[in-house]
């Protein structure tokens, strides 16, 4: 006897019955396709933000460390000595504020993308140039004596700035070792002349001495590379938009009210705009990575859900539909676990299948958020495998209460009958 021919039938009835179990295959290989699809792009942009967000900014402690940027104008303050004059005053009440640690002026904040302002120079004897347009570029990041400090950012060689580095000393700059491996890879920087660009009155100098090389500090963002820095001492540099930043051992209240009294106790009419933590301008750096991490995970959440659910409802049509085959096999001497493992064993094949399928359609549509993710492939072996596990173990799941149902059916039951009570007809004699 052909097991097969009496459990799956014969004829239309066995076409239909074939046609049914291949279109039930094709439903589960379609949701395990689709979610895996879903769950590879949630992983990877998850697997990208944490990534990112264990990028070293290149600076120590940046909750500790309370930053404003404070902006005059003219005709109340004229450039450049009038902006010198003012921040000067700055200077010194940010370093009698309660609590303060440590406290300096920056022309720009860390972490502040688009905040860098470039401008071309020269190197006597090492980079010089014709034409003003053939001049490399390299950001200008005026600073107060007191910034390395405060930022925890490390001097490498050299020395830092100093008091006495005022407007009719000697001009200085310090770099950074972004600024080195880019311009200076075979000289060492110390004592080398820098000529800036020279649109700042006359009486400020225009040519600097490197006088020490810091390290890199991610300025542009944690995505971005560090790029070539040149550090003036702001007293020979003036800007008349800055930075005031303050050091101290905890963020609170009483600190900012005592960094906002500083500055309006010399002009109480200046704003004063992103008052915050610099770990606060990280996080807002990152605001980007964790929208689009949340909404992939929110997206491959649901399709995760709604894809065990149809597993589950077909799972149990397709088991159901084999009712009377499981009840001829345990009639013929099967094991009702050992039909349990045939079925989960068919269903983790599918399932395999449609995580093949699902994987190499992502591979193929993948380059389309390959520039949104940071330092993670869209191959990542460690998220295949997850998915692979998270969906294989759902589909097996959802197929295991439907097989054990169906298979606990008794014999006769799933042959549609039931037991008779065995009767004898008497015939009488005359």
């Amino acid at each position: 006897m052909d097991l097969d021919e009496v459990t799956r039938g014969e004829g239309r009835g066995g076409t239909e019955s074939k046609n049914s179990r291949r279109f039930q295959s094709a439903l589960i290989v379609g949701q395990i396709g689709l979610s895996t699809v879903l769950l590879l792009a949630a992983g990877l942009f998850v697997a990208s933000f944490r990534r990112i967000a264990q990028v070293d900014p290149g600076f120590g402690s940046p909750e500790r460390v309370l930053s404003v940027r404070i902006s005059v104008q003219p005709p109340k303050y004229t450039p450049w000595e009038g902006f010198r004059r003012f921040f000067t005053e700055v200077e010194r009440e940010l370093a009698a504020i309660p609590g303060a640690q440590a406290s300096a002026l920056s022309f720009n904040n860390p972490m502040e993308p688009g905040s860098a302002f470039q401008v071309g120079f020269e190197i006597d004897g090492v980079i010089e140039t014709e034409n003003a347009a053939d001049r490399p570029l390299a950001a200008i990041w005026p600073v107060s004596p007191g910034f390395f400090q405060t930022i925890n950012l490390p001097l490498v060689h050299g020395r830092s700035f100093t008091s006495a580095d005022k407007k009719t000393a000697p001009g200085v700059v310090i770099v950074n070792e972004a600024f080195v491996h880019r311009y200076l890879p075979s000289n060492d920087p110390l004592g080398l002349q820098l000529l800036k660009t020279q649109f700042w009155d006359e009486g400020y100098p225009a040519v600097h001495e490197i006088v020490g090389v810091v390290g890199d500090m991610k300025s542009d963002g944690l995505r971005s590379p560090p790029y070539p820095v040149m550090f003036f001492p702001y007293d020979q540099t003036p800007f008349g938009n800055m930075r005031a930043l303050v050091r101290a051992k905890v963020v609170t209240p009483a600190l900012v009210a005592g960094l906002r009294d500083a500055v309006w106790r010399i002009d109480s009419d200046i704003p004063m705009e992103r008052l915050q933590p610099l770990d606060q301008a990280i996080g807002q750096s990152l605001a980007g990575d964790r929208f689009s991490a949340s909404i992939a995970s929110l997206f491959a959440t649901i399709a995760l859900g709604l894809s065990a659910i149809g597993l589950f409802g077909v799972m149990s049509n397709a088991v159901a539909a084999r009712t009377r085959e499981f009840g001829i096999r345990r009639a013929l001497g099967a094991k009702r676990s050992g039909i349990v493992r045939g079925v989960l064993a068919e269903t983790f094949r599918t399932s395999v299948l449609g995580w093949a399928l699902g994987v190499g359609a992502f591979v193929v549509i993948s380059p389309a958020i390959a520039g949104s993710l940071f330092a993670t492939a869209p191959t990542d072996p460690a998220t295949l495998i997850a998915v692979g596990v998270i969906l294989i173990a759902t589909a097996v799941a959802a197929g295991t209460l439907p097989a054990r149902r169906a298979s606990g059916v008794e014999p006769a039951q799933a042959m549609g009958g039931s037991p008779q009570p065995n009767t004898r007809t008497r015939s009488r004699s005359p």
